[in-house]
């Protein structure tokens, strides 16, 4: 016996996974839930990027959160007797994984990770072949466990806010006239302006929205660097529209888990809001169509993929060619089968998180 680990006791498990985007950090959760079923008694250790470590705060399927840092993290490696049984090794899809491996290598007696094509891959126990083409990013990460014969009892993503947050988010709401609350993200990330459904649109989407329901409200998510855009709909819509938007992705989602619908395009907001028994309604670029990214297991969701061939597709072709009069089409028929607000199906009223 290792003496970094008692006799008799449960196996310590390590997972590291790095990204600092929300979505990946979200969509490697279904894969830390088929290991903690695998490891039920055991300590598991997620080390993730600081910027993401928010997302994973209140996993019930994590025991230690810590943040990865690449310059000395490795180092504490180098002390004392290997601590853990087995290390995955996750990371961002072509990020560079060498400290993790390293880090892993040194303080886990069997670590699994996906082949880098460098000498790094001699350290590994369990090679797992890198990204296939086409594949979801949840069986991506799901195939580095399957590679020990753990198999997955959900796809779905897991985010949990706590009952504080909860009730932080009812607090802010509390003013809010009595009506549908329909959530608004209306840009993804900058460096990704192609995946933007234009503002205007938005508008006409929820002029068309108030029509049907006069006494929507409309709460606007995002960052605070997005308030240009945002006070353009917000002014189209005075007094039935507000500004949610900030840098706190805890309670982002928070607030995200108090509304009656959502419509956004791609981004790390999205992801956090599609873990809750809410319709979604979500748009899609066609260089990141749904089968790549999109919700898996949701019981309400419509996902809209642009329209063009990967052939005929690039960071040029707008976003604006799925038209308004197709979202709203398609919030229509989401309504139609699954209901909205106090007119829910039976058995989808919950906005609890996946189990």
């Amino acid at each position: 016996m290792d003496r970094g680990e008692s006799p008799g006791a449960p196996p310590r498990i390590l997972i590291v996974h790095t990204s600092g985007r929300i979505g990946d950090t979200l969509l490697v959760t279904p894969a830390i839930k088929a290991i903690r079923q695998r490891y039920a008694e055991s300590t598991i250790t997620v080390f993730a990027n600081k910027n993401t470590l928010p997302c994973l705060r209140h996993n019930p399927d994590i025991d230690v959160l810590k943040a990865f840092h690449r310059r000395t993290t490795p180092l504490f490696g180098l002390l004392g007797p290997k601590q853990y049984a087995m290390a995955f090794v996750f990371c961002g899809i072509g990020d560079n994984k060498t400290a993790q491996i390293s880090y892993a290598r040194r303080t886990a007696r069997q670590v699994c990770a996906f082949r880098t094509g460098t000498s790094h891959d001699d350290k590994v126990d369990i090679s797992v072949p890198a990204y296939i083409a086409g594949e979801h990013i949840v069986d991506h990460y799901l195939r580095l466990p399957a590679a020990l014969g753990i198999q997955a009892a959900s796809r779905r993503v897991v985010y949990r806010p706590t009952p504080s947050e909860a009730d932080e988010a009812a607090r802010i709401l509390r003013d809010l006239p009595p009506g549908l609350r329909v959530g608004l993200k209306l840009t993804s990330l900058k460096s990704r302006p192609y995946r933007d459904w234009p503002v205007a649109n938005f508008i006409q989407l929820c002029t068309s929205f108030s029509q049907l329901h006069p006494d929507t409200q409309y709460l606007i998510f995002g960052g605070a660097d997005e308030k240009e855009a945002i006070d353009v709909l917000i002014g189209k819509f005075p007094g039935r529209a507000r500004n949610v938007a900030n840098d706190n992705i805890r309670l982002t989602g928070a607030l995200m888990s108090k509304i009656d619908f959502y419509v956004g395009v791609d981004t790390g907001p999205t992801h956090v809001m599609s873990s809750f028994d809410i319709p979604v309604l979500i748009l899609y670029h066609c260089l990141s169509p749904s089968t790549y990214v999109g919700p898996l297991e949701h019981p309400c969701a419509t996902l809209i993929d642009h329209p063009a061939a990967p052939s005929d597709c690039t960071q040029n072709t707008p976003l604006a060619e799925i038209s308004v009069e197709t979202v709203f089409e398609k919030f229509l028929r989401s309504v139609e089968k699954h209901g909205i607000g106090g007119n829910r199906r039976e058995g989808q009223q919950s906005t609890a998180l996946s189990a």
